[in-house]
């Protein structure tokens, strides 16, 4: 029994911590590596899906396919959905839905491209420690992502 117990204790800590910080706007955010180049991905757990902001996709070359369907932005505007086609991983994620973050109103130069939402968080396995101000993913070297 004390092995099981110190074998999930193991799995447990055997993880990688990355720093969340919140900006002015107060989103919670954490920092990506995106082709060498540094930027921000908000964590929101209340999102369904993450995606990606549109123009940053245009910025970066980052096709994109239209997809059935509308969604509702911060502001209540309503504006039709599409998929990137085949984005760089981002925290080792590639589903991305694309959408136009300018009307978020978040902090003028934070260098946000998109957001992370519940499906990434899941799937993932991640685990948010507001105490310690880190996102834990689990070690890619476990074979666990």
């Amino acid at each position: 029994m004390r092995t099981v117990i110190l074998l999930a204790f193991i799995a447990a800590v055997s993880a990688v911590e990355q720093p969340m910080t919140w900006t002015a706007a107060g989103e919670l955010v954490m920092a990506v590596d995106i082709g060498g180049k540094p930027a921000l991905m908000i964590i929101d757990s209340g999102a369904t899906h993450s995606v990606l902001d549109a123009a940053f996709c245009e910025r970066g070359k980052i096709r994109t396919r239209a997809v059935r369907g509308t969604t509702t932005t911060i502001d209540g505007e309503r504006q039709g959905v599409r998929m990137a086609v085949d984005p760089p991983a981002i925290a080792g994620w590639r589903e991305f839905t694309v959408i136009d973050l300018s009307v978020r109103g978040g902090d003028d130069g934070a260098a946000v491209v998109g957001i992370l939402g519940l499906d990434y968080l899941r799937a993932a396995k991640a685990t948010l420690d507001f105490g310690k101000g880190v996102i834990a993913l689990p070690d890619p070297a476990d074979g666990d992502r």
